[in-house]
């Protein structure tokens, strides 16, 4: 298997000055490359890189720089740390609001009990069931406009007031019951 050799840099600017200076001795650059990467031991194709490079640093060739590029690295490097950052403290954020918003609801839950929590209550506590919740993208429920507003849930769901809840109406208090004790407590 091939090792691979690396090149000082006072190795790699001697080099491309020899490439430069004895380029006009040669029929073309590409034969100067030859003879030259055969006596330092490195392919033609290594050597007009480093000269590429050498004629862009120097503003012969138009091209990124090697300073420019190694600049755009080290801030491209350190914005992906700053959007780890963030993430993490939105995350952290979120984390205690979450905490937060627990803590109130089961201090206030203890307070209320099931027959006194309105819908309005319902959906400001989480206690939410597929049963009570639709797209808000119908308004119209069996005839009936149900105003989002003046139940205080959430802009995407609207509380669903149908006849076919009260036939299931014991079953439906057990279900949030359980519902809102499971997911308040852990």
């Amino acid at each position: 298997m091939n090792k691979r050799i690396t090149y000082s840099p006072e190795v790699r600017e001697r080099a491309v000055r020899m490439v430069l200076t004895s380029e006009h001795e040669h029929s073309s650059r590409w034969a100067a490359l030859v003879s030259i990467a055969s006596k330092i031991g490195c392919t033609p194709e290594t050597l007009r890189s480093w000269v590429n490079k050498m004629e862009v640093d120097s503003g012969k060739k138009p091209g990124v720089t090697s300073e420019a590029a190694a600049r755009m690295k080290e801030l491209e490097r350190e914005n992906k740390e700053l959007k780890q950052a963030n993430e993490l403290l939105k995350k952290a954020a979120l984390a205690f609001l979450i905490c937060l918003f627990r803590f109130n609801i089961t201090k206030t839950l203890l307070k209320l009990t099931y027959s006194q929590l309105t819908g309005r209550h319902r959906c400001r506590f989480g206690l939410l069931t597929t049963a009570l919740f639709s797209e808000l993208a119908n308004p119209f429920i069996h005839g009936r406009y149900t105003d989002v507003h003046s139940l205080g849930c959430f802009p995407n769901f609207i509380v669903l007031i149908d006849h076919q809840l009260r036939c299931f109406k014991s079953k439906l208090r057990t279900e949030i019951t359980f519902w809102s004790l499971r997911h308040l407590v852990t």
